[in-house]
Parts: C-alpha cells; sequence; structure tokens
C-alpha cells in the first residue's frame, strides 16, 4: 500500500510537471504569437509609410512639374554676344517674351522656352538632350547644314560663289585660285564673325577657325551701297522638311558707306554691320517707304524696275 501510494504521488508530480510545462510552453508560444504579430504590424506600418511617401513625392514632382510648366519662364544663350542684356542684342526678344508672361530665367534653373542665339545643341547638349515635354528651344537639332553659313557656302549651289573649309578643302581652294587668277576671296570666320577681302598669300590655310569663299566684285547697288538681304522663313518640320517663306515683306540692310570709290580696308563699304543703313535712309527708297506705305521689299522692286 504504502508503494501505491508513493507510486500515485510521483504519477502526481509528473503529472503537475507536464502541466507546468505545458503552461509554460504555451505562454512561450502565445508570447512568440505575440512578437510575430508586432513585428507584422510594424512592417506593415513601415511599408504603408514608405508607400505613402512615394506617392507624396509623386504628387510633390507632379505638382512642381506642373507649376514650372505653367509658370513660363525663359532663358536666353550666345556664345559670342551679350544677349542677358534686355537692352543688348536680343532686347525686342526679352521684351516680346515678357509682355507674354514669361518670366527671365537662367539654364541652371528650370525653364520652358530657351531662345538661343546661336545654334545651342552642341555646347548645351547636356542640358538639351532630354528636355522635358513642356519645354522648347528655337532650334531644330540637326539644321545646321541650312542655317549655318559654313555648310551652305560649302554646298556647291550653282547660286553661291564657290567656297572652301580651311584646311579641309586647302588644294582645292589653290588650284581654283591658280585657274581664276582675278577672282578675290573673302576670309569669313566660322562663327559669324569677321570678314575680310584678302590675297590668296594673306590668307592663314592652317586655321581651322575660318572658310574662303569668292568675292562678288561688281555687285547690285542700291544708291551706291552694298545691302544684303533677310528673308522671313518658318521651319515647321524636319523630316519631310516644310519651310513657309513670309512674302509680305523682307529685310534689306545696307552699307553705311558707299561702295565706290572701293577701299579693302574699309569694311563699312562691303560688309553690313549691326550700325547699317536702314532704307528709309536711303535716298531713292525713303520717300516710298516713309510716304507711300511701300515695304522695304516694294521699295526695293520699285527702285530696281526703273533701273
Amino acid at each position: 500500500t504504502k508503494q501505491s501510494l508513493d507510486t500515485n504521488e510521483n504519477v502526481s508530480d509528473i503529472n503537475d510537471e507536464q502541466e507546468n510545462i505545458t503552461r509554460i510552453t504555451n505562454q512561450s508560444i502565445r508570447k512568440d504569437i505575440n512578437i510575430n504579430i508586432f513585428l507584422v504590424i510594424c512592417i506593415i506600418g513601415v511599408s504603408l509609410a514608405i508607400l505613402l511617401e512615394i506617392i507624396n513625392v509623386q504628387n510633390r514632382s507632379a505638382v512642381y512639374k506642373d507649376n514650372v510648366a505653367n509658370r513660363r519662364s525663359y532663358c536666353v544663350y550666345s556664345a559670342y554676344s551679350d544677349v542677358e542684356n534686355k537692352n543688348g542684342l536680343l532686347k525686342h526678344v526679352h521684351l516680346v517674351l515678357e509682355r507674354l508672361g514669361y518670366e527671365k530665367s537662367t539654364n541652371k534653373t528650370p525653364w520652358t522656352l530657351l531662345w538661343s542665339h546661336d545654334y545651342p545643341f552642341r555646347v548645351l547638349y547636356p542640358n538639351l538632350h532630354r528636355l522635358k515635354t513642356y519645354q522648347k528651344v528655337n532650334h531644330y537639332p540637326g539644321t545646321g547644314f541650312i542655317t549655318n553659313k559654313v555648310d551652305l557656302a560649302t554646298s556647291n549651289s550653282k547660286y553661291i560663289p564657290p567656297a572652301f573649309k580651311i584646311p579641309k578643302n586647302k588644294k582645292e581652294f589653290l588650284e581654283y585660285a591658280a585657274e581664276n587668277r582675278d577672282a578675290v576671296f573673302l576670309e569669313k570666320h566660322n562663327q559669324h564673325r569677321g570678314v575680310y577681302l584678302k590675297n590668296v598669300t594673306e590668307i592663314d590655310l592652317s586655321s581651322g577657325e575660318s572658310f574662303v569663299q569668292e568675292y562678288v566684285q561688281k555687285p547690285f547697288l542700291v544708291d551706291g551701297h552694298k545691302f544684303d538681304i533677310g528673308v522671313y522663313v518658318v521651319l515647321t518640320s524636319v523630316d519631310p522638311l516644310r519651310v513657309y517663306w513670309y512674302k509680305g515683306d523682307v529685310l534689306f540692310r545696307y552699307c553705311p558707306a558707299k561702295y565706290y570709290p572701293f577701299d579693302p580696308n574699309n569694311l563699312d563699304k562691303y560688309v553690313v554691320g549691326d550700325d547699317y543703313l536702314p532704307t528709309w535712309e536711303v535716298p531713292s527708297l525713303a520717300h516710298p517707304y516713309t510716304a507711300l506705305g511701300f515695304s522695304m521689299k516694294e521699295a526695293f522692286d520699285h527702285y530696281a524696275s526703273s533701273k
């Protein structure tokens, strides 16, 4: 009987111990479950916070882009001229854009319009190779062939006096000069700066900054003044090429000094500069232009038809 009691006590102790182990295990499991639930809640919370921040960033970016696009700001560019001055070379561009509600900006800040005096896609390539949808530039990429005087002059057109890139076409130039000994040549800077009438021996044939072109020695003159003509065109497509020519008028600019007696050292006789003579100051054109209301083209046509 005593052994039976001892056995029962041992069994009872074992059962109690098992219950304690089970209770402790259950408590541990519940604790682990609570920890896991807490971790899941934390992960979900952090994920939601990140998602909300991404949405906020996108919204702020969209609002920023809308603000930039709607703000209508502009910047100007030229590698060789002071175009930032609102009273300088591009004063009319500044005036018109500000009247249209554009704000002056810089190329280092967001802008919606870039007005470049020069072809901008080489120098400003880092800024322009990824334009935003709301950004516009007043040049088409790749149109230098028809807007750059070097490429245009050396295109071998029958309507353009022969021209040669230096030093690339040095051999062809010397051969042409030898065959046309009465020809006179202008040396022109590639970047629209500097035009000089020179003898063949005076031309720097090793320079890569200029080209030479045969000079028309007997130009048509108006009251003794040499002139150039600017035609207004709008390029609306590159491929296919589509150009509209405004026939209402053209720009005539006259040299301030009369052509004869000719002096190659006096550029005002044969090079049209910024201080050119306007139509209304040319005697034969002044009356039809100012008194009769002729356009520059009509005044010129009237003069030319009388000769």
